[in-house]
């Protein structure tokens, strides 16, 4: 890993939500305009349903396109327990998801392991901090796939 990806790296495990926080807030003020990456992936804002709360629920994650398809990666930064965004959709599989400006509304879906297997070698070519939170996650990390809700 490169210096940056290391320096990446120990920000995502250290839990320094602020530094988040500020990067969805620039994001969101700016329709992406700043802060349109995380290291070398595009970012987007997904909203879920919170499936305790039924409220709506933000996050910025880094995806990539497969064709028509966006791909997430459930990867909670190598932790031990899939991320509270992946339960939520898990439970309400309707998002809202903002690129740039344009808000489009998609399904999600946890992707077959015929699937998963060719998306996550993907995932871990574009950043190499995949490769660091498969070690350190204790599970699968799922490989989540966004298609529009119209089709």
């Amino acid at each position: 890993m490169s210096l940056f990806d290391r320096l990446r790296y120990r920000l995502s495990r250290s839990g320094l939500t602020f530094i988040f926080r500020l990067h969805m807030f620039t994001y969101r003020l700016t329709g992406g305009a700043l802060l349109g990456t995380s290291g070398r992936m595009p970012v987007l804002l997904l909203t879920t349903i919170g499936r305790k709360t039924g409220r709506p629920r933000r996050w910025l994650l880094s995806y990539f396109r497969d064709g028509e398809r966006l791909v997430l990666v459930a990867s909670n930064f190598g932790r031990e327990r899939h991320p509270d965004w992946y339960r939520n959709l898990q439970a309400t599989p309707a998002v809202t998801v903002q690129i740039g400006r344009r808000k489009q509304r998609m399904i999600a879906t946890t992707a077959t392991p015929d699937e998963r297997a060719p998306l996550w070698e993907q995932a871990k070519a574009l950043d190499p901090l995949y490769r660091a939170y498969e070690r350190t996650a204790n599970r699968e990390i799922p490989i989540v796939l966004l298609r529009a809700a119209d089709m």
